[in-house]
């Protein structure tokens, strides 16, 4: 593990560090060499090759098949290799950016679909709606929490979540909390008493809401 700042050589390290492994006759499709980013493995595979072609030329045909990119790189190469051992299909697509977004869009719309035309849903939906949440993420530039957030939040982390959520007991709901609407009631009340115009349309409407 090379941890350092920007500028401070750690792909020279690590570029010294595999030549090393080279020179004791480990080969270089043995050899794992990690690093953060695309940019910074693409800079490491060149360095690489540039030093492996003046001192063991015979390597650099197997540069290409070694395990030097990205974490993300060598996780993937990982599960293609052992798609058995990890649960997963023998061919597995990795979606970029823009693949990965239209895909997780097209789930929420299913989703989305199930939530309002699902009766047995009905009611849950109607206490989260009078709550406040709402549905989509979007809606007419408001912010605040929404269905589709956590949604997706979910589905992001879709391995974590029958560990996490399946087995927790939710905890009750409390009830709602009176207090505050009757210590506004009580200021209402005392604010009528100041009023001298009985006929006031806000007076009026105050004593309608009140009796009800």
């Amino acid at each position: 593990m090379v941890d350092a700042g920007a500028g401070s050589g750690k792909t020279k390290i690590l570029v010294d560090r595999v030549c090393q492994l080279v020179d004791e006759g480990v080969a270089i499709r043995n050899i794992a060499a990690v690093t953060f980013s695309e940019a910074a493995a693409s800079e490491l595979r060149d360095r690489l090759r540039a030093e492996l072609s003046d001192t063991h030329p015979d390597e650099v045909a197997d540069l290409d098949a070694a395990a030097i990119g990205t974490l993300h790189s060598f996780a993937r190469r990982i599960l293609a290799e052992h798609p058995v051992e990890a649960g997963l299909p023998p061919v597995v697509e990795v979606l970029d950016e823009v693949a990965s977004s239209v895909r997780m869009s097209r789930w929420w719309s299913t989703v989305r679909a199930q939530l309002l035309t699902d009766d047995a849903l009905a009611e849950p939906l109607r206490v989260l709606l009078d709550a406040g949440i709402r549905v989509s993420s979007w809606s007419g530039g408001r912010g605040g929490a929404s269905m589709e957030a956590l949604a997706l939040r979910l589905q992001s982390h879709w391995d974590l979540v029958e560990d996490h959520l399946s087995h927790v007991e939710p905890p009750p709901i409390p009830g709602p909390d009176f207090g505050v609407v009757e210590a506004v009631m009580d200021e209402l009340l005392d604010l009528l008493g100041e009023c001298a115009d009985a006929e006031d349309k806000l007076f009026v409407r105050v004593e309608q809401v009140l009796a009800w």
